[in-house]
């Protein structure tokens, strides 16, 4: 760390000295919790509704969550959970601005038919295109993570839409995808209290933000408006039109213990991501078994060989 990219200010609170870095504007004072935000040179503005969501869970408990999440689900190696080398997790606390708010979007687009016209040797399938439209509203708990420029796996989990578990299928061009699954979403105000320092344990780290209430309430509203563009484009085959209205009822500054951990299945590395405060996996990647790629493999042969029939049984009738 440069001499230029270290600053320090005192804490309003207790006169202690926050130590922060160029470019961090919302800062917690290490000695009594107290959290305020740099809005401008000179203005320094208390965060007034400040949380955290307390460290509880334990290291043999968040192994043994672990070990479960491996045991269970579909195109996972069944040795996993005894084959898999957990190595030691890194604890960090992370702030979230959290959006309360309300979206109400309105769509249009057109709808894909079919439909046999004609009789007899002259039937045929037609496509026609039928107008669709529609609208849908969704209460949030938007998270925004409160820093620029660094990456941590599997917070976008927090949000719905991200995927939730990542399955690795290690090239296999059958894989589609299957086994991953999309998260719904955690809600950080849920078990939160006010913000207590003391209640953070002597192993995890604290992180200063890097943006203000402001900034995180647009990039709120820019993340849900692309969110309800998903789910509006999957109710009808070409969306042509789609409109989000966002009202914000409240914000908050939300700190949550995490824990990254590595482990390793047949020399390769994967991660996941837990929730201190739940014990809940929030993310995780995991090799898919072999004897699951057989299968894949073996009912991908029986539906080729099934078309084929179909198609020499035609051929033949003609």
């Amino acid at each position: 760390m440069s001499e230029a990219e270290h600053k320090e200010l005192n804490c309003k609170s207790c006169g202690a000295p926050i130590e922060y870095l160029s470019g961090e504007s919302t800062l917690t004072c290490g000695y009594c919790g107290n959290t305020l935000m740099l809005q401008s040179i000179g203005t320094i503005v208390p965060v007034q509704k400040h949380y955290l969501l307390q460290p509880k869970v334990e290291e043999d408990a968040r192994e043994r969550t672990i070990r479960q999440w491996m045991s269970t689900g579909f195109f996972k190696p069944k040795d996993l959970p005894q084959v898999g080398r957990l190595e030691a997790p890194q604890g960090i606390v992370l702030p979230f601005w959290v959006v309360a708010c309300r979206s109400f979007t309105q769509w249009s687009g057109q709808n894909r038919r079919t439909r046999r016209v004609g009789s007899g040797k002259h039937a045929r399938t037609e496509t026609y295109w039928e107008p669709a439209s529609g609208s849908f509203e969704n209460a949030h708990n938007w998270s925004v993570y409160a820093r620029r420029g660094e990456e941590w796996f599997g917070i976008d989990a927090l949000n719905p839409g991200a995927l939730k578990t990542e399955a690795d299928w290690g090239g296999f061009f059958l894989g589609f995808g299957m086994g991953s699954e999309a998260s719904q979403g955690v809600n950080l105000m849920q078990g939160a209290t006010p913000f207590d320092i003391k209640q953070i344990g002597e192993k995890l780290a604290i992180k200063n933000g890097q943006i203000n209430q402001e900034q995180a309430e647009q990039e709120a509203r820019g993340q849900i408006t692309r969110f309800s563009r998903t789910i509006a484009d999957g109710r009808v085959t070409t969306l042509t039109d789609c409109d989000t209205q966002i009202t914000v009822d409240g914000t908050y500054l939300v700190h949550l213990p995490l824990w990254v951990y590595r482990y390793t299945y047949e020399g390769k590395a994967f991660r996941l991501l837990v929730n201190g405060f739940t014990g809940q996996i929030v993310k995780g990647e995991h090799p898919v078994g072999k004897y699951d790629k057989l299968i894949v493999m073996l009912v991908f042969l029986l539906i080729v060989g099934g078309v084929i029939l179909l198609i020499i049984f035609m051929m033949t009738r003609k």
